[in-house]
């Protein structure tokens, strides 16, 4: 991608940052204006005001917030993982904390199960993976624990109201 939509930069920060992209197409039907301004000798503009794109957000800007510093660890390892294959059970073994602890936790920090944080954390990569990547989608459900591709397309698609197809078309034309 291009500006500050770096999804190098971006998605591979802990956590994922969220960015505004800046209009690239809108900038260069700018700058032949006012080039042309320039060769016509007519009156230049010189300060010119673009309107960003929509946000692509990532885990820097879930609403995720609590003073439990084992949830935050707990929260760190699930925004590193980018919730791809990650289980309760890998998160239970780790921090040696029982299910219903893990759940008990969650529900008080967050007032979410730590099942939804996972499932959301997991939703969310894969949709910046799908707009900013040309992996492929079998590949991106696979990441996602997915065995089945069209499985996982059905739950994309109820949890985003779109296609991966629609989400990958939208951000190339986003971005051209």
């Amino acid at each position: 991608t291009i500006g500050n939509n770096d999804t190098t930069i971006c998605g591979f920060s802990t956590p994922p940052l969220s960015s505004i992209p800046w209009d690239a197409e809108e900038a260069g039907y700018q700058a032949a204006a006012s080039l042309t301004s320039l060769m016509t000798g007519r009156v230049r503009v010189k300060n010119r005001v673009y309107s960003p794109l929509p946000v692509v957000t990532r885990a820097s800007t879930l609403n995720l917030q609590t003073n439990d510093e084992l949830v935050i660890k707990i929260l760190e390892k699930i925004r590193h993982s980018r919730g791809f294959n990650l289980r309760t059970s890998d998160l239970t073994k780790h921090f040696d904390l029982s299910m219903r602890q893990l759940e008990n936790r969650f529900q008080t920090a967050l007032g979410r199960s730590i099942g939804d944080v996972i499932r959301e954390t997991c939703f969310t990569s894969a949709l910046n993976l799908v707009r900013n990547s040309d992996i492929p989608f079998k590949d991106i459900a696979a990441r996602a624990g997915h065995l089945s591709v069209s499985h996982f397309a059905d739950a994309f698609r109820k949890r985003f109201g779109i296609t991966m197809s629609e989400a990958r078309r939208h951000a190339s034309a986003d971005i051209t």
